[in-house]
């Protein structure tokens, strides 16, 4: 199932009973990317998960449908961190931005109250990615 993960051997519990609470990404395009990277955040907040490799793990099972086939073709142990993940699979599901797109939410961006480093860092290196690439 986590294939694509490049995890210790050594891996962190789950917390208990936050699974049932766990958002789900199907391909579909109903919501924003970003959106729905938005609500995986959040669910991580909610229930204070710190472990990269509890994170990544999560974050493979809120895959579902089309998003979990996609998954599954990624290379054997091609993702070593959570930025990593996150930043390739906004790169194939995420709508083509423009660079003055980029460059508005780069000047707006700011941390958001209770929120944790990791997660306005990912959404930094997220737009700054972005931005690299036009």
């Amino acid at each position: 199932m986590f294939q694509p993960l490049n995890i210790p051997s050594f891996l962190h519990p789950y917390p208990l009973d936050c699974y049932e609470y766990l958002p789900w990404f199907s391909g579909e395009k109903q919501a924003s990317v970003e959106k729905h990277l938005e609500s995986f955040e959040d669910f991580i907040d909610h229930f204070q998960i710190v472990h990269e490799d509890v994170i990544m793990r999560f974050f493979s099972k809120y895959l579902i449908r089309d998003a979990t086939v996609w998954f599954k073709g990624l290379r054997v142990e091609s993702i070593g961190s959570w930025i990593e993940f996150s930043n390739v699979f906004v790169k194939h599901w995420g709508e083509n931005k423009s660079l003055d797109s980029y460059l508005a939410d780069f000047y707006t961006l700011k941390r958001k109250q209770n929120e944790t480093f990791p997660v306005f860092n990912q959404r930094f290196c997220s737009i700054y990615h972005g931005m690299c690439c036009h």
